[in-house]
């Protein structure tokens, strides 16, 4: 099955690999970077081949032939037989992080190295190889992050109480559902109407599984609620 073409005429690849590399999709940029190697058969971008390559020239009204011969695969950049893949050292010789396994496992962990954040392509599989090969925990590193932001916490209790149902640890995510019950309008207000439409929906689908999901959070005389109309805090009522 041929790949879809865009409107410009080109594929996804052939309009992805340029935009990656900061290049605007414009003739006239692409043939100066087309020449000036910018856009280099396995070299930059990443995932630029010849077959891509020759696509762009002919979109840009270039003979590739008028162009130094690119390179082939066997004549790209050898790294040395240190254990990792291609992709790995290409990622790391990117970064400008020498493939040492100090150098590594301090950049795994200062967070230099983060998978769908930096560097590009460094994915989930090529952050998992890295943690193999300098034997780091990937868990240890979640602990890193920054730290949640407070109207955040809101949303985080949401998502974990619906994690937790799903590996059917529901004692813990009946006490999230009932956190959210209780303090989402305190950190964000914004969630008045998630509070009362998606997330009763999910307490009810917990319900159904665990019977003590069904049980309601007992109202204090001093507990309030979010009134959207005047745009305060009221107190609930005692009865």
């Amino acid at each position: 099955m041929k790949a879809k073409k865009s409107a410009n005429g080109l594929s996804a690849r052939a309009n992805r690999c340029p935009l990656n590399a900061g290049i605007p999709i414009d003739k006239k940029v692409i043939v100066r970077a087309v020449k000036s190697g910018k856009l280099r058969p396995y070299s930059w971008p990443p995932n630029y081949g010849t077959i891509t390559h020759f696509e762009v020239c002919r979109w840009a009204g270039i003979d590739p032939k008028t162009l130094s011969s690119p390179p082939s695969q066997s004549d790209v950049t050898q790294y040395p037989d240190n254990g990792l893949s291609y992709r790995a050292n290409r990622c790391l010789r990117r970064s400008a992080i020498p493939a040492t396994k100090e150098a590594v496992r301090h950049a795994l962990q200062t967070g230099a190295l983060s998978p769908g954040k930096r560097p590009s392509n460094y994915g989930p599989q090529t952050h998992a190889e890295l943690c193999r090969w300098t034997e780091v925990d990937p868990d240890t590193l979640q602990n890193l992050a920054a730290p949640l932001n407070p109207t955040d916490q809101a949303k985080d209790a949401l998502d974990q109480a619906r994690r937790l149902s799903t590996e059917g640890k529901f004692e813990e995510s009946l006490a999230k559902h009932l956190w959210f019950h209780e303090h989402a309008l305190e950190v964000r207000p914004s969630f008045y109407g998630v509070r009362l439409s998606f997330a009763l929906s999910d307490w009810v689908k917990l319900g159904k599984r665990c019977w003590p999901g069904r049980r309601r959070p007992e109202r204090s005389p001093t507990s309030r609620h979010w009134c959207g109309r005047s745009g305060t805090w009221r107190s609930n009522p005692t009865a």
